[in-house]
């Protein structure tokens, strides 16, 4: 296998281990009451290592249990056919170039998202109602570095407004806002990133409410829906006024009438990909079936948000 580095065989680690000990091989061979050319036909694969000295050899150089272990084993594989060798160490270069990739898409994804402040921007939000009147709300979030803002109209007038914080934990991203009208609502929302990592395209997750918890409002109603955020930022081709059509639709529609789910602009395509759909599933339909969060006879909507 051009290019691999060579294994390390028995011979390999047992010259290691004596060489830290500050010995040479012939100084060992003294040490143990072995003949210098005995133990170096041990070295070359020539001559097989006996399980006893091998424990004899583990005792002089001190070995800890791990490294004992590890000279058993290499014993144990120079004792292996050759083509059992061969398939063992091409598993093993493998499985180390699978380590390497996923290293390397890691520290990539990490840097993209320094840079680029990926999760800023505007995000297009659906979820069923809290109410379960079979109505979608649409909502709008903009994510800026630490911050977001969550607005949501009705008949072209601000119906409820969020501020608060997000952080990112890996692939999620969390959401912790509190009303802007008092104080009487604080939501938090957990969200999956359902994305090529290059471009953004969307977050799905469960948005979890709490009315009240103040002194104002001291009864607290816990709520929950999964939730789909678009991503509808510059970096899609959404440009401002597209922006400002958006914002003018935002608020709660029957499912009949709530028409395309994505911006015009949105990259279909790269949302196919990332739910791995096939050419005949109808995305909006799938995207649906995501937040329908409906409940059945004895749930309540927690256990149907995680149904």
């Amino acid at each position: 296998m051009t290019g691999e580095t060579p294994q390390p065989d028995f011979g390999d680690y047992l010259h290691r281990l004596v060489r830290r000990r500050g010995l040479t091989m012939a100084e060992f061979a003294e040490q143990i009451g072995a003949t210098p050319s005995t133990l170096s036909r041990i070295r070359t694969g020539k001559r097989q290592a006996k399980s006893s000295d091998i424990e004899t050899w583990a005792t002089a150089l001190q070995l800890e249990d791990d490294e004992r272990a590890t000279l058993h084993e290499f014993a144990l594989l120079a004792q292996a056919p050759e083509a059992l060798r061969a398939r063992l160490a091409r598993a093993e270069h493998e499985i180390a170039a699978e380590r390497d990739r996923r290293s390397t898409l890691e520290h990539h994804y990490a840097e993209y998202r320094r840079e680029q402040n990926f999760y800023d921007g505007y995000w297009l939000a659906y979820h069923r109602s809290f109410l379960n009147d079979d109505t979608i709300t649409r909502s709008l979030g903009h994510v800026t570095g630490d911050s977001i803002a969550w607005l949501n109209m009705e008949a072209g007038r601000v119906h409820y407004s969020y501020t608060g914080t997000t952080r990112v934990l890996g692939d999620k991203i969390f959401m912790m806002m509190e009303e802007d009208r008092g104080g009487a609502e604080f939501v938090q929302v957990t969200c999956n990133a359902l994305f090529d990592f290059r471009s953004p395209s969307f977050l799905y997750g469960i948005v979890t409410g709490l009315s009240g918890k103040t002194i104002r409002h001291p009864v607290s109603y816990p709520a929950a829906a999964r939730m789909v955020l678009v991503y509808a930022g510059p970096d899609t081709g959404v440009t401002n006024e597209q922006l400002e059509q958006i914002q003018s639709s935002l608020g709660s529609f029957d499912e009949r009438s709530l028409g395309p789910l994505l911006p015009s602009s949105a990259n279909e395509d790269l949302l196919r990909r990332c739910l791995q759909l096939h050419g005949r599933d109808d995305l909006d339909a799938v995207l649906l079936r995501m937040i329908d969060n409906r409940l059945s006879s004895g749930e309540h909507a927690l256990t149907a948000a995680f149904r």
